[in-house]
This record gives C-alpha cells, sequence and structure tokens, in this order.
C-alpha cells in the first residue's frame, strides 16, 4: 500500500507497567501492547523535529540488478543523491553539511564534531561467504562516507567499518577502498572483546571509538522474524549464536536484543541508523538470494533508505514496509511476531515503537521522498526561535491538514517556509 504522509506530529508512549507488559508481550501482538499503554491514537503537537523522525527516500533508478560483479549493483551517483536528500529530510535542512551539523549538536547536547573524534560503522556482513546471498552495497556505504568526509570533514582514517564477527567479501572491500583507500576495514580492535553482556563479550573497538553508526539491511530472518537494526549488533560481539536464545524475549530481562542494544557503549555512541533497503527479503533470510523471485522483494526493489536517530522507530517503520511487500515472519518455520523486541524496547524508553500498515503514524514523525515527491518535509528553526513545547492533545479531525510541498530534490530547500502559529509548526507553502 503506498506510504501517506502524515504532517508532523509526536507522541511519546507511556511506560507499561510490568503486568500489562508481560500480558502485551506474551500474546505477540503489537497493537495489544499500545493499547496496554493507554494509546488512543490521539496526536500531541510538538515542533517537527524529534528524534523520534524517519526518513525514508525511494528511488526507483538505484537498483540495477543483484549480481555476482558487486560493481553492477546499484548506481553510484543515485545512491549519493538519495543520502543527500534523506539526511537533509531528516533534520530539515538546506545542505548536507547543515545536516550533520545538526545530528552531531543533537547528540551532542550542543557540540559539533570535533577533529580527531572517530566513527565506527557496524555494517551487516552476515553472509561473508556467499557473493550472491544478501549483503551492504559498497555504493550506499560510499554515499554515507562521502558525506562524513568530504561535507564533514573527518578524516578517512578516523572511520571504521566493522562487523566483528565476519570478514569482509574482497568485493566490497575494493569498492570502498577505490574511492575512500584511507577509510579503516575490520581492524584488529574488531576482534579483541571487553565487556561483558548476554554471557558474551562486545567488541572493544566500541570502547575505544567516539561514535556509531548502525548501518543494517532490510531482511527478514528465520530465527528472529526480522534482521534490522537491533540485530546487526549480533555482529558487535565475540559469539553471537549466544544471543538467539533470547531473540523471542517479549521483556526486556528475557530479550536479548533489547539487552544488547540498551548497553551504554551502543545506546549512548549510537549517532544515527542508516539502513540500506536498496535491496530486501521478504522470506528465507538472513541467507538467501535477494534477486531470486522466491525470496527477494522484487517488481520493483525496494530501492530505500531509512534514516532515524531513533532505532526503535526506524525498524517499526521498516517491519511495516515488509509486512506491505508480503513477508513471511517466523521463529524456525512458526509464525512469528516480528515487532516483540520493539514492545519490549519501547517500554523502557529506547525509542518510539509505533504500527501502522498504512505508514499513517501518530507516534512517530515519518518524513518521505518517493522518486522526487517529497512530504512531511520540515525546515529548521533559526537559532533564536522559541523552545519547542508540548501543546494539550487535541483531535485531528477538527483540525485542516497541513502537507508539505513536494520538492524535486532536498537540496532546492523549501519553498516560502512560514511559521503556523495557530498549528505550532513551520510548514512548506508552494511559491
Amino acid at each position: 500500500m503506498a506510504p501517506g504522509y502524515p504532517h508532523n506530529t509526536s507522541q511519546v508512549l507511556p511506560e507499561l507497567s510490568r503486568r500489562e507488559f508481560l500480558v502485551a508481550g506474551s500474546a505477540g501482538v503489537a497493537a495489544a501492547a499500545l493499547a496496554a499503554a493507554g494509546w488512543s491514537g490521539a496526536p500531541r503537537r510538538t515542533f517537527a523535529q524529534s528524534v523520534s523522525r524517519v526518513a525514508w527516500v525511494r528511488d526507483d533508478r538505484a537498483a540495477r540488478g543483484w549480481s555476482s560483479d558487486f560493481s553492477l549493483r546499484v548506481d553510484p551517483a543515485v545512491a549519493d543523491a538519495m543520502m543527500d536528500q534523506a539526511v537533509q529530510l531528516l533534520t530539515g535542512q538546506s545542505t548536507v553539511a547543515a545536516a550533520w551539523a545538526q545530528i552531531f549538536r543533537e547528540h551532542n547536547g550542543g557540540a559539533g564534531y570535533q577533529p580527531g573524534q572517530t566513527i565506527a560503522i557496524k555494517v551487516n556482513y552476515n553472509n561473508s561467504s556467499d557473493n550472491m546471498q544478501h549483503n551492504p552495497n559498497f555504493q550506499v556505504l560510499n554515499a554515507l562516507l562521502r558525506q562524513l568526509i568530504e561535507e564533514v570533514g573527518i578524516a578517512p582514517g578516523d572511520l571504521i567499518l566493522y562487523d566483528s564477527s565476519r570478514t569482509f567479501h574482497r568485493q566490497f572491500s575494493d569498492g570502498v577502498a577505490a574511492r575512500f583507500p584511507g577509510v579503516q576495514n575490520n581492524p584488529g580492535s574488531a576482534t579483541q572483546y571487553n565487556q561483558s553482556v548476554w554471557n558474551t563479550r562486545l567488541t572493544r573497538l566500541l570502547e575505544d571509538v567516539t561514535y556509531l553508526i548502525n548501518m543494517p539491511i532490510l531482511r527478514t530472518h528465520g530465527a528472529a522474524g526480522v534482521s534490522l537494526s537491533f540485530k546487526n549488533h549480533l555482529g558487535s560481539v565475540e559469539t553471537p549464536h549466544v544471543l538467539h536464545a533470547g531473540l523471542e524475549g517479549a521483556t526486556p530481562e528475557n530479550s536479548s536484543l533489547v539487552t544488547l542494544n540498551r548497553h551504554h557503549l551502543i545506546r549512548s555512541k549510537t549517532l544515527l541508523v542508516v539502513a540500506d533497503a536498496i535491496y530486501g527479503l521478504r522470506v528465507g533470510g538472513p541467507d538467501a538470494n535477494p534477486g531470486s523471485a522466491g525470496n527477494g522483494i522484487l517488481n520493483p526493489y525496494p530501492n530505500s533508505l531509512f534514516l532515524s536517530r531513533d532505532p526503535v522507530a526506524v525498524d517499526s517503520v521498516m517491519i511495516d514496509y515488509l509486512a506491505s511487500r508480503g513477508a513471511v515472519f517466523q521463529r524456525f518455520g512458526s509464525h512469528f511476531e516480528p515487532r516483540t523486541y520493539l514492545i519490549a524496547a519501547a517500554s523502557i524508553g529506547l525509542g518510539t515503537h509505533e504500527a501502522s500498515p498504512d505508514f499513517n503514524y501518530q507516534s512517530i514523525s515519518l518524513a518521505t521522498c518517493i522518486n522526487g515527491q517529497c512530504s512531511g518535509a520540515i525546515v529548521a528553526l533559526p537559532p533564536d526561535s522559541p523552545a519547542p513545547t508540548d501543546e494539550p492533545e487535541s483531535d485531528p479531525t477538527d483540525e485542516p491538514a497541513l502537507t508539505a510541498t513536494p520538492v524535486a530534490t532536498m537540496a532546492a530547500g523549501c519553498h516560502l517556509p512560514s511559521y503556523d502559529e495557530e498549528q505550532q509548526i513551520v510548514v512548506c507553502t508552494s511559491g
């Protein structure tokens, strides 16, 4: 179903009591948990920007077709343009440099990036032994690296790619090195381990770096329902298989995914989630071919990027997308509710969870650019603007809908931005 484009609203779900959560979690149904939390669907008005914002950019020119030749899979120019559009859409800034400046300031409580600070980028290279199985695209990673190096000014040697439990395929590493030769690839510290979590140990690399970017891919998983941003960090530990026993956990204490992602080295250092969803698996993940009719999302390929500072919100949107494309969610052959870990994560404040089959969210602020048509776009407020404050809950049916003007690219900015005093939101109007 085509995505809906809500105007900017945000609502933080109240925490569930332990009893309410156990009832909802044991049923494995996201709607039950939302109801137990008292979620009414009525939006609470805020300014446009929040950590629960998700940017979704889709360009059907990106995928060239899955191939054993990695260089043929993705159009690099389209990937670059999509990444530029995505960070601007996420932040409401008119330039990539300003978008990243805002991302760093929001993460650091006002401070920007400082030279010499390091960033680890966790890619998902679970299928390192078969070049036809689903793996990340170096063209998408290069689009991110280009921004960090050329727009933010980060030295290539301060950017570190890793998957501590896997090696990178040669074509992938070569594709990165050909464009950015100074970027570090799975250094020795990635396979040295220290702090304990869920009967295993985290890579020491997470202690050494300043920031972390989580870069999952879009797919189902036969033992977990899905493998998105939370599960990507199984590649941040020494023995990933020990976490499989807790993948079905419905409470924060019993969920290996929640336990792992709430660890302070992951939670406090994660700057952004950047999901490479150019290709995807609707069934048979993680070790399947996304170009095959039996497993992949085809006609069209997903051709998407999903970005957010909130890992719960972005995984919520990606699960809704997978469901909309006919995904089969299973755990060892039986149906499994893929949102189980998200309900548990939201209950302890790791992010905002919501399920919406038509992408018309109330709790998540979703902004989209679909083949150049953008909606939900926001404009960053000037530095002297008043601080955002919540207004009382209101009935959205009593208010006229606000619609962002579609623009060809976010680089063009917003036409005639204005501040609507009554609606308490910055909107774009046509010029």
